[in-house]
């Protein structure tokens, strides 16, 4: 199955079944797109870098030059030969630029844009002083996904869980997700460690009608930028 059926397949444009051997391409296309490195916007200024790395590559190139023919008299006493083969040297000069400037074009497109991220480093308070962990934030088109991993922190259930807060420098306080165990946590921010909210914290919370913070932080770190 061609690469263009593959997609019509995933797109539910066609009925024609898979054949055993589509199945693992299939799958390969289907987490090719599932990765969202895949669909972030170029930088407008690609085209730009891209354009000037060949021009600068073709302009520093100076080829050899041609060698001095013999005058016509020595070249019909010369004893024939073979037909003379292009140079190798002379070959090598000659797609020199061309070379380089598709590497530096290979380099600049597989090195996009990278997605902004934040990492925090997380200690645990004199209420879990055994808790630590890590998180990193990255900024996508949806928010900002904040991936957790802590450890020393025991499974609360029972209507008790524990909450992930963002706060900023005047004390305001954003809830960004809840859990029970945060051994692998996934949780979204609708504000940004861009915007000052790089204080994260992990409160014990209780259900009930009051949804404030209780202030009994467990973990707390601050942001700083990685990417």
């Amino acid at each position: 199955m061609r690469d263009k059926d593959l997609i019509n397949h995933l797109a539910g444009d066609t009925e024609a079944p898979l054949q055993p051997r589509d199945h693992a391409a299939v799958d390969e296309l289907r987490a090719l797109l599932a990765d969202e490195s895949v669909w972030i916007e170029p930088d407008p200024a690609l085209e730009h870098r891209v354009i000037t790395a060949i021009t600068d590559a073709a302009a520093a190139f100076t080829p050899d030059p041609a060698p001095a023919r013999a005058p016509v008299s020595e070249r019909t006493a010369a004893r024939p030969s073979r037909r003379p083969r292009f140079g190798l040297r002379t070959l090598a000069a000659s797609l020199a630029p061309v070379l380089a400037a598709a590497a530096v074009l290979v380099v600049v497109l597989s090195s996009g844009p990278t997605a902004l991220q934040f990492a925090v480093t997380l200690h645990g308070t004199e209420l879990a002083p055994g808790a630590g962990g890590r998180a990193t934030l990255t900024k996508t088109t949806d928010g900002w996904r904040i991936a957790l991993r802590a450890h020393g922190l025991p499974l609360r259930h029972n209507g008790l869980y524990y909450q992930a807060w963002l706060k900023n420098a005047n004390g305001i306080l954003v809830p960004v997700g809840t859990f029970n165990l945060a051994n692998q946590v996934t949780l979204w921010a609708g504000v940004a460690p861009t915007k000052g909210f790089t204080a994260l914290t992990i409160t014990q919370q209780q259900a009930s009608h009051n949804t404030a913070s209780t202030h009994q932080v467990v973990l707390k770190g601050i942001a700083y930028r990685i990417h």
